[in-house]
């Protein structure tokens, strides 16, 4: 049935889970109207905001995702060999400098004690330096841009899951609760006046227990159909108010009794509310015609499950919950259930008695929606814990929300509808939304994606065959290796004087939303309704891109120091050299590296941590280009040590223009005629965030204050790159649609 009494014990947990997420896809948004921010938040209670609306914004924006691929091979025959060197192609190095605009850190990739400074990345000899990989992604993400590149590879394709408990009635919370779940208030029993005590059911949610079997998961129904099926519906568990565990155990003791719900102090469970409170602890309040309860809460809980024994008062309502006899014995009138209580809730605390284990009717769970909720666990389960400290108990967070190992069977919650398996460790579990996340790429990117079957078959873009791809059936090596960039410490000066100690170091918290923030990573045109996965023609924004600071930016008091980074950047100023060599470039292919290391003239870039606040903003320039010169290499005369041909600007400009030139013939547009590729949405959209002539205004590109619900109350995405740099903040959508035809800004 399972491990007994599992994750009880005392803990240290306010259940406040966070999540800073992770960078990921969106497209382009349209709006073309103008609007006054006086940063006065004011709504009007009918889903749209009046024109004195709140700030919407943030440090980032979103780069176009290129509609058609461009294959540069056809065929992997076609790919360059790496065991000889082909005199019709370019080899050679490229000598590089990186100048640091604004501080900057790059991690060394060594694990930090909690609290402490991670150090800046090193060479073997100690000097801070760029690792070669950092240079390479950094390279390989403007060259997706750039090469008009598959994303395929890039984004992990699986179904998003998301909770809509408590609010407001959009369309996708109307989904959540009445479609799916039917959430329904319920009478769980009456306090000492003689009121009653009401709780929410989602009516659709069974519980069953969870297993491995072989590599497959599979849930296993109750013992108990269902409870009440007019009240509860589908409903065969019980859940407790804790309220009522409280009454009943004062009861108990002012009769001399035993206390009917012992199981949380023989098990060391922490209740959600404290363990020591009274029935008079509870206050209540009456606000805007609803009945809020509270109690004291208590600091110390942590989610958990256990086997118990309970006995039922009639056929829905839990009279008593009990420890498990060290004999085995079950008391009359007893049965065995396991007992579980996950996230703290806001004012509604209860847990859930689940009826034993009916090891018959398995379900086998889609191997799709498997692998959503491991990718689902794995973008949160470092903020599963909180602000807790230890580290057992930290992991005791993490273990309680993942699959079951072993033999273990873990009591689960689960909705059967479409076809689909919705499952949890709450009923008000969070479900997958229907589409997956490239469904909202183009149709030739979904195309192309199903032809190459999700990369078992190569991608023969020019990101993959410059930088080298690793498909199921096949790979290719890269073409460009990439060196460390070491820091360059003048004559007469020591390293100490670049260094930062902790006396200088920064604390900062990288939180931004989440993939499933639809009103940043979708593209919305709809006045009534938001876009979310749910639909059929949802269009992700583009590729995140960092917006350039002119400065590092303050980030204020941290008042959750155990969610904080830390690190001790190097400061501005400081200047990094190294090479990047390559191997059988085409003319195209080696000004397409060209042109993704340094990008268009007075453009800067942004690497390492930090860049929302300002941190690594890079002027990256091309100090000389060295091509093999294979008449002095393979020649008849003696042997030379001289085998490179020193290039100028001018040359390294040429490569650039010829890869263009390339492209406008080749990347065609829809009617098949020569493209102007400067032109196109990405690149130009690209271009004007890395443009240092044309930074946006601090005020324009901060993060939403959560402090005062910007971020919660909004209903507006983000403006495009466009509307940023005009300054343009659409008031109402009616007022922007309004003044489309005088604006050219989206």
């Amino acid at each position: 049935m399972g491990k007994k009494n599992q994750y009880a014990g005392k803990s240290q947990y306010d259940g406040k889970n966070q999540y800073d997420g992770k960078n990921q896809y969106g497209k382009k948004n349209q709006y073309d109207g103008k609007r006054q921010y006086d940063g006065k938040r004011q709504y009007d209670g009918k889903n749209q905001y009046s024109k004195k609306d709140q700030y919407v914004g943030a440090p980032y924006n979103f780069v176009p995702i290129t509609k058609n691929i461009y294959k540069r091979y056809q065929r992997e025959q076609e790919l360059p060999r790496h065991d000889k060197i082909d005199i019709k192609r370019y080899s050679g190095e490229l000598t590089c400098r990186i100048d640091a605009l604004t501080d900057i850190f790059i991690g060394g990739g060594k694990d930090v004690k909690q609290g402490e400074y991670s150090s800046f990345a090193q060479c073997m000899d100690g000097v801070p330096c760029i690792p070669g990989s950092s240079l390479k992604g950094l390279v390989r993400s403007n060259m997706q841009v750039l090469g008009f590149g598959a994303i395929a590879g890039d984004v992990e394709d699986y179904h998003i899951m998301y909770r809509q408990v408590g609010a407001a009635k959009s369309k996708v919370s109307r989904y959540y609760s009445d479609s799916i779940l039917d959430v329904k208030p319920v009478v769980l029993g009456t306090d000492k006046k003689g009121k009653q005590i009401r709780t929410t059911v989602p009516k659709n949610v069974k519980a069953g227990y969870i297993k491995k079997e072989g590599s497959s998961y599979v849930i296993y129904p109750t013992e108990v159909d269902t409870i009440d099926r007019k009240q509860f519906g589908e409903c065969n568990y019980y859940p407790v108010s804790e309220r009522e565990v409280f009454r009943a155990k004062e009861e108990a003791e002012s009769q001399g009794k035993e206390n009917p719900f012992s199981f949380f102090e023989e098990l060391g469970i922490q209740m959600q509310h404290d363990n020591h409170c009274r029935s008079c602890d509870f206050k209540i309040e009456i606000k805007k015609r609803r009945t809020h309860v509270k109690g004291p809460e208590s600091p110390n809980y942590i989610p958990y499950m256990a086997e118990i024994l309970y006995k039922l008062n009639g056929n829905r309502k839990v009279a008593s919950v009990i420890n498990i006899k060290p004999d085995g014995e079950c008391p009359i009138g007893y049965k065995s259930g396991y007992v579980i209580s996950t996230g703290q809730m806001r004012e509604k605390k209860v847990f859930y008695i689940i009826p034993k284990l009916k090891a018959e009717g398995g379900i086998t769970i889609p191997e799709s929606d498997i692998l959503s909720f491991k990718q689902d666990y794995e973008n949160k389960k470092n903020k599963l814990h909180g602000p807790l400290k230890d580290t057992g108990l930290r992991e005791k967070c993490r273990d309680f929300f993942a699959l079951p190992k072993g033999d273990e069977a873990k009591p689960v919650f689960f909705v059967e509808q479409g076809g689909r398996i919705y499952f949890g460790y709450t009923p008000f579990l969070r479900i997958f939304y229907e589409h997956s996340i490239m469904h909202g790429v183009s149709k030739e990117q979904r195309e192309y994606m199903k032809r190459n079957g999700d990369l078992k078959k190569p991608v023969l873009d020019y990101p993959s065959t410059i930088l080298g791809y690793a498909a199921d059936q096949s790979s290719y090596k890269s073409r460009v290796s990439f060196e460390d960039f070491r820091l360059q410490i003048p004559e007469g000066m020591e390293l100490e004087q670049y260094l930062k100690t902790k006396q200088y170091g920064v604390e900062i918290i990288q939180g931004e939303p989440k993939l499933s923030s639809y009103w940043d990573y979708l593209v919305q045109d709809n006045t009534e309704h938001a876009m979310t996965y749910n639909e059929d023609d949802f269009e992700l924004r583009g590729i995140k891109q960092y917006w350039l600071h002119e400065k590092v930016q303050k980030t204020g008091e941290v008042k959750n120091g155990d969610a904080a980074s830390r690190f001790l950047p190097l400061k501005e100023g400081v200047s990094f050299e190294g090479k990047v060599r390559f191997k059988n470039l085409s003319e195209d292919e080696l000004g397409l590296l060209i042109w993704s290391l340094s990008l268009e003239t007075d453009s800067n870039q942004n690497i390492g941590r930090a860049k929302s606040f300002g941190y690594g903003r890079i002027d990256l320039s091309l100090e000389h280009l060295w091509l093999y010169d294979y008449g002095k290499m393979y020649g008849k005369s003696a042997l030379s040590m001289d085998v490179f041909d020193k290039k100028t600007a001018e040359d390294i400009n040429y490569f650039v223009g010829r890869y263009k030139d390339y492209m406008n013939q080749n990347y065609k547009k829809p009617n098949g005629q020569p493209n102007d590729i400067m032109k196109e949405k990405s690149i130009d959209a690209f271009s004007k965030m890395k443009d240092k002539n044309n930074m946006p205004k601090e005020k324009s590109i901060a993060y939403m204050s959560l402090d005062n619900r910007d971020y919660q109350n909004r209903k507006r995405p983000l403006h495009t790159v466009g509307q940023v740099l005009a300054q343009e903040t659409p008031s109402d959508i009616e007022e922007g649609k309004k003044n489309a035809a005088g604006s050219n800004s989206g």
